[in-house]
């Protein structure tokens, strides 16, 4: 998860909650942990010029590959009208341009993560 949190942030050796009030704030520092389900875990983090990085973090350890499903509309990535091409960062894969209600379905090793970066294909966003 480093390299998705490689961002400067304050530092503390006090580990109290964050309080929804100072969130907002935060957010621009921080990767967010958007679902957690069972052994599976989606953190995102906001780029520039509406791009993201997703990371699916398979935290099991019974040695089966989990199965997982998602589309950019449940990580409210709706903005690009044209869809967003996506990558796999660790393969070196580009995975194609997919519009923001279409299903992702990937499969995650035991204690193995996918990170996939995130950005428009829209022209506006990103001149040839």
């Amino acid at each position: 998860m480093m390299s998705i949190t490689a961002a400067e942030a304050p530092r503390s050796g006090n580990r109290t909650p964050v309080k929804n009030s100072k969130r907002p704030i935060l957010t621009h520092f921080f990767v967010l942990l958007l679902l957690q389900v069972s052994s599976l875990e989606v953190w995102m983090r906001e780029l520039v010029d509406e791009q993201y990085a997703v990371a699916v973090l398979n935290k099991g350890t019974d040695g089966i590959p989990k199965r997982f499903s998602m589309s950019l509309a449940n990580l409210n990535i709706t903005e690009c009208a044209l869809g967003y091409k996506l990558y796999d960062v660790f393969e070196k894969e580009y995975l194609g341009n997919v519009k923001p209600e279409t299903n992702i379905e990937m499969n995650i090793n035991p204690t193995g993560v996918v990170m996939l970066f995130i950005r428009p294909a829209s022209v506006r966003f990103h001149p040839v």
